[in-house]
């Protein structure tokens, strides 16, 4: 079982490659792609279309742990949901991006943006939108809102994207998002959700001549590893595995919202962005819900999704490989 799996319900690692120029769509391309990562992956076997001209392949969903890939216009995407090894994942999107020069025609000079996502869902029945406001905190200018008698936080998410290069072509994002609405507030029924918690590497724009893919998402999975064990455990996933407010200063204790929690000790590895952020408190995000369109999937109860902000670019994010709404 890999190192990540016991902070949350459901662990996944996900990976975006988005291009400038449309992606082949012929018969032949398409299946011929798709059989090359089959006879690596015998039992991705489930192949079908989408109306809007997506093509996925993946795994039976039954036992909750299933790899998948698409082939979407203009994005080529791979995911492990609940994977045994973050190396195993690591092969499967590597071997994707092995392939995509030679059977897509995908060049580095065409890359919009490479993407990889370690994302975490926990299983919540409540107002996700108050336990994150609560467990998590805000700013202490925010403070006082929280404290007005008679409120209930109807919307918080919680969200920062840094720079992590002097260019601004490798960013890193952290973001938490609630699935809680005002009618089930104003209801007080609330269905049983996935609250998630997302870590999201990119680079973006051309490659230089110099890099592949596979060297870049190797880099990306270096960022993604650091962040969480230097920060995002003990300050976002381990707080909201246990409701323990003690961890962030508080003297009150929530409901636990998972199943399992563990303590991950901070990787031996000199870390690389510690030196330029400090996630003592996570960001508040300006940009609303985050649903959209070309999602990659869906989760094996549901469907959901996730957008980056601008500054992370347009592309889309989400656990594995099915439709999603329209924003």
């Amino acid at each position: 079982m890999n190192r990540y799996a016991s902070l949350s319900d459901d662990f996944y690692v996900n990976m975006n490659l988005g291009t400038e120029m449309e992606l082949p769509a012929n018969r032949e391309t398409v299946l011929h792609f798709f059989e090359r990562i089959q006879k690596t992956y015998p039992t991705m076997r489930n192949f079908y279309c989408r109306e809007r001209g997506d093509f996925i392949l993946e795994e039976d969903k039954d036992e909750g742990t299933y790899r998948w890939c698409t082939i979407e216009p203009r994005r080529v995407c791979s995911g492990q949901v609940n994977p045994e090894t973050i190396d195993g994942a690591m092969d499967q999107h590597k071997l994707l991006l092995d392939l995509a020069p030679y059977m897509l025609s995908v060049s580095p000079l065409d890359c919009e943006a490479l993407d990889l996502l370690f994302g975490f869902d926990f299983t919540y029945r409540g107002n996700h939108n108050q336990l994150l406001a609560e467990v998590l905190g805000v700013g202490p200018s925010m403070e006082p809102v929280l404290d007005i008698p008679g409120t209930t936080v109807i919307n918080y998410e919680p969200s920062v994207t840094i720079a992590v290069d002097p260019e601004c072509r490798q960013q890193l994002r952290i973001s938490v998002e609630a699935r809680t609405n005002a009618y089930q507030v104003r209801m007080g029924e609330y269905p049983e959700e996935q609250l998630s918690v997302y870590v999201t590497a990119r680079q973006y724009g051309s490659l230089d001549p110099d890099k592949t893919f596979v060297a870049t998402v190797d880099r990306l999975r270096q960022l993604c590893e650091e962040t969480l064990d230097n920060h995002v455990i003990e300050h976002i996933l381990e707080p909201l595995s246990r409701g323990d407010f003690d961890a962030i200063g508080k003297k009150r204790r929530a409901p636990s919202i998972s199943r399992r929690s563990s303590s991950i000790g901070a990787d031996s590895r000199q870390p690389v962005v510690a030196a330029a952020v400090r996630f003592r408190r996570a960001g508040l995000s300006r940009v609303g819900r985050l649903h959209g369109p070309r999602q990659l999937g869906d989760r094996h109860p549901r469907r959901l999704g996730v957008r980056l902000p601008p500054a992370l670019g347009v592309i889309d994010e989400q656990r594995d490989g099915g439709a999603a709404s329209d924003p």
